[in-house]
């Protein structure tokens, strides 16, 4: 199944680059973490036999990069079901950046971006730019596409669209849950016809097996290993499966083993959201000439509320957007926005974008357009019917 994008595949904010850096030198140079063992099953797996990667894993060149020498990709056979580890196979791509300096080399540093269900393969090109010299030096690093996503072999449900607003609901303008229960059901439903029995194979538990597979193929006696969100708890798994097959961990925006998800949900990204939009609020209220949404973060924040209950009731429809602007889209778009601080700005866009019509008097009759003072820009353009439309100029709205 699918997810938003990752943040190792966006733009990184400065003191993010930091915060990774350092936490990179301490952990990976210094740290060492305890062991005890555990076994995938079966025989061991065959080396890695190293080509070139589909275009599709390159990500864009990124600036400041370190290391130019290629990616090299391949595809390592895994069981399907590790208690019959001699059964069906499916293929999980992986992929490495070897280091510049062999002399210095520690070992291997795996990677997840989260998810669950974004790919890696790309990683160790994206990493390789924010990553200091002193690990780049000491450490191959390796990606993989998790079991069922991207490059690895395919498993899908079959939804015609896994959009955030689907896979994040918010109740009805009313407060009822009715359609988001239906929704979970056709969901489950969805996946159960598509995929079976074999869904329940496609798990985290068997995605860390994964890795120490990778790691066997690797010729390596441990991994060490950074992930990112959803990733902190792969990385969990993996150590309390494999402990003396792990070195070094570096385990960044954590996720809570014991709230993985509706917990998390609840008491972690609602918090969160909450705890961040002020920020964005005193953004919009910068610019109240123009957004119009309020002079200070408290005003900003209670037009906001209003606003997202107005799209809930009435959605606005948008020029080239394959879904109308509804209370959910304009919330989870928001939450995407406020996970860092390069994308901040554009919340300024994502409720320029938006703006209810009000009825005022034109030649006699009532006219709906834009609301008095609201200056025309190139987000936000007013059909002639009175329904508004948009253009966004960011990464996350196009």
């Amino acid at each position: 199944m699918s997810a938003k994008p990752s943040p190792a595949q966006a733009p990184r904010s400065r003191g993010s680059r930091r915060i990774a850096a350092t936490l990179m030198v301490s952990t990976l140079v210094g740290g060492v973490m305890a062991r005890c063992s555990a076994d995938t099953g079966g025989a061991r797996p065959a080396g890695i036999a190293w080509d070139e990667c589909p275009p599709s894993a390159l990500p864009p060149a990124v600036e400041g990069q370190t290391r130019d020498q290629g990616l090299d990709c391949a595809t390592l056979e895994v069981p399907l079901d590790y208690q019959d580890p001699d059964g069906e196979k499916i293929n999980v791509a992986v992929s490495r950046l070897s280091t510049t300096r062999p002399g210095k080399r520690r070992g291997v540093l795996l990677l997840n971006p989260g998810g669950p269900g974004s790919g890696g393969l790309g990683m160790p090109k994206a990493m390789a730019s924010i990553l200091p010299k002193l690990v780049l030096d000491r450490y191959d690093l390796i990606g993989f596409d998790p079991r069922g996503v991207e490059h690895s072999t395919p498993q899908s449900c079959g939804l015609r669209d896994p959009s955030v607003p689907g896979l994040f609901p918010y109740p009805a303008a009313d407060g009822s849950i009715t359609k988001n229960a239906a929704h979970a059901e056709a969901v489950a439903k969805k996946c159960a016809d598509n995929a079976g029995k074999k869904l329940r194979h496609y798990n985290t538990a068997n995605t860390a097996r994964d890795m120490d597979r990778i790691r066997q193929a690797l010729g390596e006696k441990k991994i060490s290993y950074w992930g990112q969100s959803y990733g902190t708890y792969l990385g969990t798994v993996y150590r309390s499966l494999f402990q003396d097959r792990t070195d070094r961990m570096v385990l960044e925006g954590n996720v809570d083993p014991a709230k993985v998800w509706a917990g998390q949900v609840e008491d972690t990204w609602g918090k969160g959201m909450a705890d961040r939009f002020p920020d964005a609020a005193r953004v919009a209220a910068a610019q109240a000439d123009t957004l119009e949404l309020g002079t200070n973060a408290a005003e900003v924040s209670r037009n906001y509320l209003t606003l997202a209950d107005r799209l809930d009731r009435r959605p606005a429809k948008l020029l080239g957007a394959s879904i109308p602007l509804d209370g959910a889209v304009l919330r989870n778009t928001t939450y995407a926005l406020l996970l860092k601080n390069d994308t901040l700005s554009h919340t300024r866009q994502l409720l320029e974008s938006r703006r209810e019509p009000v009825p005022r008097q034109r030649h006699g009759r009532r006219h709906q357009g834009p609301p008095a003072g609201v200056r025309r820009s190139a987000a936000v353009r007013w059909h002639s019917g009175g329904q508004p439309g948009h253009h966004v100029h960011g990464p996350h709205l196009r």
